[in-house]
């Protein structure tokens, strides 16, 4: 595997200490969390709307300084299990939109990621959330930094099998529990014991 799924990124907002940010999920009330998005959408105002993102972030951090209800989960499981990360960023993103109609388009697609899963017919990513996807490398495979050496592949010259070309399309071109066959998949699945 080439990414670590607790890899941190720090990024501060609004002059505000930066705050570690992982893969670790969080437990979301949907209901609130749409009504927020709604209030979102509402406001007229860049620098108020910016302020109340920030206000939503900080709740995020702990169910201590959730001040809204957020991360208060329901009993009937109207729970929405999301990265910390991912969500972190989409706010982010929204707070440093340059017009307000761009901060209104990316919260309306932010609460699309919230409330609709969509695949296709060829692996179970829900490509409205596919930067959730931390193990799947959307730059290019011939960028890699160093070759996986896991288990009992080494990674001692130029010209030799590269495991993470097939784990990637495996990734991104399968569905959970169909079944492969051919000379990529069995040397791959013998040298890692895993699809």
């Amino acid at each position: 595997m080439i990414t670590d799924t607790h890899k941190t990124a720090t990024r501060p907002l609004f002059g505000e200490v930066a705050v570690n940010r992982t893969d670790t999920p969080l437990f979301v009330n949907k209901t609130k969390f749409i009504e927020v998005l709604q209030r979102f959408k509402e406001q007229n105002s860049l620098p108020k709307l910016r302020a109340d993102v920030l206000d939503l972030e900080s709740d995020l951090h702990s169910v201590k300084t959730d001040k809204i209800g957020v991360l208060n989960i329901h009993s009937n499981g109207d729970t929405i299990k999301i990265s910390q990360k991912y969500l972190l960023d989409q706010l982010d993103q929204i707070a440093d939109s340059q017009t307000l109609e761009r901060a209104k388009y990316y919260i309306e697609r932010l609460e699309k990621a919230m409330t609709e899963i969509r695949t296709n017919n060829i692996n179970d990513i829900n490509l409205n959330r596919w930067k959730e996807y931390s193990d799947i490398i959307t730059d290019s495979l011939w960028v890699l930094q160093k070759r996986d050496s896991s288990g009992v592949h080494t990674a001692g010259y130029w010209g030799n099998f590269i495991p993470q070309i097939p784990n990637q399309m495996l990734k991104r071109y399968t569905k959970k529990g169909c079944f492969l066959f051919g000379e990529v998949v069995l040397m791959y699945t013998l040298q890692n014991h895993t699809i």
